[in-house]
């Protein structure tokens, strides 16, 4: 019984923690707010007019490999201004 009681608080204290994780290490990213890494078009300085001749709304994908070797695809959006906005990555391992 004891051993029970001791895993369950174990259980329970380890289901608290929280940590952040490099963004290169999800799989799979889908909501608004996504941190750029190095390779993205949003990391670093970028101009807001850049994309200003692409209709509003529409989306493209760019893909390039990350910096553990891992295959990166990115999905963005032109918004009103001409800026872009990133709404998913997805990461996968490159197969030989």
């Amino acid at each position: 019984m004891k051993k029970l009681v001791a895993l369950s608080l174990l259980a329970v204290v380890l289901a608290g923690c929280t940590s952040k994780a490099n963004p290169e290490f999800a799989a799979i990213d889908f909501a608004p707010g996504i941190p750029p890494i190095a390779g993205s078009l949003k990391y670093g300085p970028q101009s807001k007019g850049r994309y200003r001749n692409m209709p509003v709304g529409y989306t493209f994908t760019r893909e390039f490999i990350g910096s553990f070797g891992s295959r990166v695809s990115e999905r963005y959006r032109v918004n009103e201004d001409g800026s872009i906005e990133l709404r998913s990555r997805r990461i996968s391992p490159i197969k030989f």
